[in-house]
């Protein structure tokens, strides 16, 4: 299964040098010049590793590490960031910024490639993704805080039709589904889920 590193990197020439550097290393990058896209694309995503380039449109890229502590859903995952120079990184330190590793541009692409097999082997990092589907929306925020305290990646949907394409289009490891609230919906969903072959395999 591929790990899903997203990369924020404002400048072509460094996000192209770095697809190249990972790419046949079994990730899947995906590459966004801002962090507004970012931040989209990470909290609907099962991100393993965030790499960020601290030249993003400063002040950004600190705003962007920012919110990243700041969300339950997005706080466990590791963060690489590229800097221009060793003083950038002791001023984001001294900032309190969450940040794992730090590498100076222009890396070697050996080098990146071992910085990031080394965050991604780190356990504190794994993560699962969990698709939980409860129509009440008072049921739900409570399970979804419960489970992202506890470190999930939570996906959260009252509907049975989209709870299905959440389930094809994400790594998902557990479907948790409330059958009462869905009534009739709920069988049909588990019988979906099982005659897919994207799904059948996951549990319920």
């Amino acid at each position: 299964m591929q790990k899903v590193i997203l990369a924020v990197v404002h400048d072509t020439s460094v996000r192209t040098e770095l697809i190249q550097a990972l790419r046949g290393q079994d990730y899947l990058v995906i590459a966004v010049p801002d962090a507004a896209m970012a931040l989209d694309v990470a909290l609907h995503t099962p991100i393993a590793l965030v790499i960020l380039d601290l030249a993003l449109q400063y002040p950004d890229g600190s705003a962007f590490c920012d919110q990243l502590c700041a969300s339950a859903k997005m706080v466990h995952i590791p963060l690489l960031m590229l800097v221009a120079s060793m003083e950038e990184s002791v001023l984001m330190r001294q900032r309190g910024l969450h940040v794992d590793d730090f590498l100076l541009k222009p890396f070697r692409r050996d080098e990146l490639r071992e910085r990031v097999h080394g965050l991604l082997r780190s356990g504190r990092h794994l993560q699962k993704v969990l698709l939980l589907v409860e129509r009440s929306a008072d049921s739900r925020e409570a399970t979804v805080s419960r489970l992202q305290e506890e470190g999930y990646i939570v996906l959260a949907t009252p509907d049975a039709a989209m709870a299905l394409d959440l389930a094809r289009d994400n790594t998902v490891s557990l479907v948790i589904l409330d059958l009462i609230s869905l009534h009739l919906d709920g069988p049909e969903l588990c019988r979906q889920l099982r005659a897919s072959a994207v799904t059948a395999a996951i549990p319920y």
